[in-house]
């Protein structure tokens, strides 16, 4: 029976108890991103020699990664207009899939992007839930409910042509 105590923020000293020559024996170390205190890392501590003295600690080093963020705020589309709204996400492990529940019809999740054009009475805002998973094994995830607002484009957006040498005013934005 033995125990595993962190020393830094990369590396864990490990007491495996005694394993007798050419034995081995196992340490699950835990790793939580974002924070410095290593606490999922499996690694094997085997003795080199074939003599009879045991070996009784090993030393486990591991990587800790920031923790995995997502930033999904802002995400706004125009109607009549083809939405490119794109959730982020930063920290964790690479690549990332994100998941999106709660989208209007319109629109679909296409490698991570929200695409589609809102259409005509489309306007407003909407709740939606976007997830990000990253590829850690085990993987990590982070969820957040942010609105996803379409923008109804009220007039023309053509202005009026201007004359040469007079002052220029057009409202209708």
């Amino acid at each position: 029976q033995g125990s595993c105590t962190p020393t830094n923020s990369t590396t864990v000293d490990c007491n495996l108890g005694t394993v007798a020559s050419g034995g081995s024996a196992s340490a699950t170390v835990v790793v939580i991103p974002g924070t410095a205190t290593p606490l999922v890392t499996t690694t094997t501590v085997t003795t080199t020699s074939n003599n009879t003295s045991p070996n009784t600690s090993g030393s486990v080093t591991t990587t800790v990664v920031p923790r995995l963020t997502l930033s999904a705020s802002g995400l706004a589309c125009a109607v009549g207009a083809p939405c490119n709204a794109s959730p982020s996400a930063s920290g964790g492990t690479p690549p990332y899939v994100f998941t999106v529940t709660g989208l209007p019809g319109w629109a679909n999740l296409v490698a991570g992007v929200i695409t589609g054009t809102p259409p005509d009475g489309a306007g407003g805002s909407s709740s939606i839930n976007v997830l990000v998973q990253d590829s850690s094994v085990p993987s990590f995830s982070v969820s957040q409910t942010v609105p996803l607002s379409v923008l109804e484009i009220q007039g023309s957006t053509t202005l009026v042509d201007g004359i040469e040498g007079r002052a220029y005013s057009d409202t209708r934005l």
